[in-house]
């Protein structure tokens, strides 16, 4: 990444960060209470201790609580294990709702949960501060320029957000988090990035990304996020496959006595790079040589690929050669 940013809090993002347990495992009581607006909730282990389990494959069930640490300065969630004292599982009992139940055989993330407030250019009756999450399993980033730019916020489910110098960082709170890791990776949509101005109240200026973000900030540089100068979707309309050089088939033989029009048409799918991938018959002629022509004719044509938010990609294309009666 060519980025000229410091990562607020951390140096590397998505990574499993070292364990602020607060106090050891052994030394909580067996009712740990929870943290919660409202009124007391709590959890009793039945057996002897609660063991704090590591991040990683779990080797037994666990709960992942929020306990209310009381004066704390780092809060977070505690990866946990009720233990019968001879190493096995014990039943928990109370707000049991209140807590995430993981099993054994679950991979468990350890990360950081952000809390980041920043003071704004404000103006009497406009906004003078604005608070954000900063989730690091969730692909979440904080990345503010070394040289004075401002700061850029990746989000993973709205995008990513870019504020000028005039917002300037007011204070960061960090929680512990846990998470099971998923089987599968979730979806990349294209990125949409919002720039603020000096004025909260105003609208952002959107650009609308072709690429995703995660890839948009590896590949992009600082200066060009910062400037706007990213490239557009909305510039690039999308387009299909499109034949530039299209192949003269050469008539098979044994069609001299033909009295009407006979034709065949191949599905041409193109790779991104405008190469062809593969051609198959889509509507046959009926007559073997002809197909064979037509597919020839296409396998040597040339093609534009398909592009879809200025990207190009597989596409595919309906190639249909005609042979006349003479």
């Amino acid at each position: 990444m060519s980025l000229s940013v410091a990562v607020l809090g951390v140096t590397l993002l998505m990574t499993i960060f070292t364990a602020n347990t607060g106090v050891a495992a052994n030394s909580l009581p067996l009712t740990l209470k929870l943290w919660s607006l409202n009124d007391v909730k709590t959890v009793t282990c039945s057996g002897k201790a609660w063991v704090e389990i590591a991040p990683g494959k779990l080797q037994r069930d666990a709960i992942i609580a929020l306990l209310d640490e009381g004066d704390s300065k780092t809060p977070g969630e505690r990866l946990l294990a009720c233990d019968d004292g001879a190493g096995n599982g014990a039943p928990i009992t109370g707000s049991t709702a209140q807590v995430k139940l993981v099993h054994a055989g679950d991979t468990i993330l350890q990360g950081t949960l952000r809390i980041i407030a920043l003071d704004t250019p404000a103006k009497p009756g406009s906004i003078s501060a604005i608070v954000f999450a900063v989730n690091t399993l969730a692909g979440d980033m904080a990345l503010m320029s070394k040289s004075g730019k401002g700061m850029i916020r990746l989000d993973h489910a709205t995008g990513i957000y870019v504020y000028p110098p005039s917002y300037k960082l007011k204070q960061v709170a960090e929680n512990v988090i846990y998470e099971v890791e998923e089987a599968q990776p979730k979806p990349q949509a294209p990125c949409t990035i919002s720039y603020l101005s000096d004025d909260p109240n105003a609208s952002p200026k959107v650009i609308r990304s072709p690429l995703d973000c995660v890839t948009l900030l590896e590949q992009g540089n600082s200066d060009a996020i910062f400037a706007g100068d990213v490239a557009d979707a909305s510039s690039c309309p999308a387009t299909e496959v499109v034949v530039t050089r299209p192949q003269a088939p050469i008539a098979p033989a044994g069609l001299s006595g033909l009295r009407s029009s006979i034709s065949a048409t191949i599905l041409v799918t193109v790779n991104p790079d405008g190469t062809v991938k593969a051609v198959s018959v889509e509507r046959s002629s009926g007559y073997l040589p002809v197909d064979n022509a037509a597919l020839k004719a296409a396998r040597l044509s040339t093609y534009s690929p398909k592009r879809v938010n200025c990207q190009a990609v597989e596409g595919t294309y309906h190639f249909t050669v005609n042979f006349e009666p003479n």
